[in-house]
């Protein structure tokens, strides 16, 4: 019994160290995940900022997440699943859901083209194919 225990205690320790520890950290007041052009899907590397803003959440319980959906302005608007920007958010409201955020500590939201931050990039539009996840204080009632 002690020969199955002891591979199956490794596993589940190393699941839980790929938790970011938040503890005694600053809670930052926006995270951002960007997207691939014209698509729904999250680039690479964005698990990572997910997996830190479900940490803030889960160790902070007075805290929640405004989720807004960007489209840049090169992007196509019209999808057969509904706005791009739209889609965005869902996705990743679906994710913080999925790593055990409740969906009651979340505003989801889309703006379309109208918060670019392009301009301020040097015309790359690739900064607006983002979903913005703002940080707000839960107030008490």
């Amino acid at each position: 019994m002690r020969k199955f225990l002891i591979p199956l205690l490794l596993v589940v320790l190393a699941s839980c160290s790929q938790v970011p520890s938040v503890k005694d950290r600053d809670v930052p007041s926006a995270f951002f995940v960007f997207f691939d052009e014209n698509s729904a899907k999250p680039v690479e590397g964005s698990t990572k900022i997910l997996d830190e803003v479900s940490a803030f959440l889960k160790y902070y319980d007075d805290l929640s997440v405004s989720i807004v959906g960007q489209r840049a302005i090169s992007e196509t608007s019209d999808k057969t699943d509904g706005p791009l920007d739209a889609q965005r958010a869902a996705v990743v409201a679906a994710q913080l859901q999925r790593r055990g955020i409740e969906i009651g500590r979340m505003v989801v939201d889309s703006k379309d083209v109208s918060e670019s931050m392009a301009v301020a990039a040097g015309g790359d539009n690739a900064v607006d194919q983002r979903v913005d996840i703002m940080i707000r204080i839960v107030p008490a009632l």
